[in-house]
């Protein structure tokens, strides 16, 4: 070794980065033979038919939407989405005079379950649960339930939804003296659970694994829709242990010929070059893809230096500055367009250039402005130990002459106004198919799950995201 190459490795800066937790894990797992695999997914179709049924015979519209609930809780509403949106366009017609002489619980759910699928409805249906001083009445505080429904349901809000921003101000004290009185009954998990993680922020898998231990322990479960579950849940588990496994096998050409097509593509387009992905697109008249990819490729790179000349000039931005450059490393605008890659013809070259306009769209920004933010703050105690680029913290503190803690409020209110932005996008009419704005939304939910709490579980992974990842990923969850 030269002595200027080993100068520039001695003075290459140390991260000091945990090792894997995983290691070879998803190598080395024991995937299930083709016959099991086959039988499971027969079981899985059968079981879908007669749940299906079940949905098909409710037809009383409250009935309907908590069906709705559970269903996506469970995470089967995907095998019966053109059920579900019939249903919903059908209430939706009712909406106001259904809410008229509901509950709280039930209003709630009936909001969120419209805006979570794409449907305005007014957040004045809450107006109804004030008093003539035009806060919430009191007398609802017992009422565990409708003030946890109500806290969900503030989770889909969007800018001028005043009254939900008072509902978030309400709940949230309400359900912290609920926690600590009941930790173990179901309903009291889940007000914990809420208020850790509000469900419309959490990971889909996630939120499924720890919904069906809940249902489980409700005494009126539906013993048919609870074993379909617990089947999809596993069988789903199952596919996604041998995607793991491939994705960690050794790569060359040879190999990638023989994985399943999404992960080729990210393959090509990622570890090897744009060019192959490039040949195989243009056979489906998509090599447009490839394209914004490249571009993406080189906006981040260009960003990624600018942070490194920050860094060895010591110098630190204005928050203004860093965001702007901030948002392209965060890395989410070159993650939509990755994402969009695989998922064939609904991904046109108008959903590619929406994503990839300068200035960003409102949902594209948002997702990075949530991305950036939560990595900085859960991130800021251990790059303060290292040499890095400064961070929006950083750059808060020093140029707005404001503490740590009044640079978290700040960023952590920048956040929430993010979140109301993706909801706004996630509303009718889409910009973009709904499926293409989902895999942004979950994006969001992902550096959520994260960062969450300011921790930085990507750098450094805790118990909890440990064990989140080995409940969806490793462990199956008893029959």
């Amino acid at each position: 070794m030269s002595t200027s190459t080993s100068s520039n490795l001695t003075c290459r800066p140390i991260a000091n980065f945990e090792p894997c937790h995983w290691g070879d894990h998803f190598l080395n797992i024991t995937l299930l033979d083709q016959g099991t695999i086959l039988q499971k997914e027969q079981k899985v179709c059968e079981l879908k038919v007669r749940v299906g049924e079940l949905v098909g015979a409710v037809t009383e519209p409250q009935e309907q939407l908590e069906l709705i609930d559970a269903l996506e809780r469970l995470g089967v509403a995907y095998h019966f989405e053109k059920e579900i949106d019939e249903a919903l366009e059908t209430a939706f017609k009712s909406f106001d005079g259904d809410c008229r002489n509901a509950d709280l619980n039930h209003v709630s759910l009936r909001f969120r379950i419209f805006r979570q699928h794409g449907f305005y409805v007014s957040s004045d249906v809450f107006n109804k649960f004030k008093d003539q001083n035009g806060r919430f009445k009191e007398s609802m505080a017992s009422d565990v339930e409708g003030i946890l429904s109500l806290f969900e349901a503030s989770q889909v809000r969007v800018h001028d939804d005043t009254i939900l921003d008072e509902a978030l101000a309400f709940t949230t004290p309400l359900l912290k003296t609920m926690a600590a009185k009941d930790l173990t009954s179901p309903l009291g998990e889940q007000v914990a659970h809420a208020l850790y993680q509000p469900f419309h922020k959490g990971m889909p898998r996630v939120e499924t694994q720890f919904y069906i231990s809940i249902y489980e322990k409700n005494p009126s479960h539906d013993k048919l829709l609870l074993q379909f579950a617990k089947l999809d849940f596993n069988f789903l588990q199952s596919l996604h242990q041998k995607e793991l496994r491939d994705l960690k096998q050794p790569w060359n050409k040879g190999f990638a010929e023989e994985l399943p097509e999404h992960v080729k593509w990210c393959y090509y387009a990622f570890v090897e070059t744009c060019e192959e992905a490039e040949e195989d697109l243009t056979k489906e008249g998509r090599a447009f893809c490839v394209d914004y990819l490249r571009q993406h490729v080189k906006d981040i790179t260009k960003a990624f230096i600018q942070e490194v000349e920050w860094r060895h000039q010591k110098f630190v931005p204005t928050y203004d500055e860093y965001m702007n450059n901030a948002l392209i490393t965060s890395p989410y605008p070159l993650g939509i367009i990755a994402t969009f890659l695989g998922m064939g013809e609904i991904a046109s070259k108008e959903s590619f250039k929406w994503a990839s306009q300068n200035p960003m769209p409102d949902a594209v920004k948002a997702v990075c402005t949530i991305m950036r933010l939560m990595n900085d703050m859960g991130g800021f105690k251990f790059e303060q130990s290292r040499k890095h680029v400064a961070s929006a913290m950083e750059c808060l503190m020093k140029h707005n002459k404001v503490s740590e803690k009044e640079a978290n409020e700040m960023l952590n209110k920048e956040v929430e106004d993010a979140w109301k932005l993706i909801n706004q996008a996630m509303l009718q009419p889409y910009v973009i198919p709904k499926l293409l704005l989902t895999r942004i939304l979950n994006l969001a939910r992902s550096a959520h799950v994260i960062y969450h709490d300011q921790s930085d579980g990507y750098t450094n992974v805790n118990q909890i995201l440990k064990d989140k990842v080995d409940s969806i990923l490793a462990s199956p969850i008893s029959m």
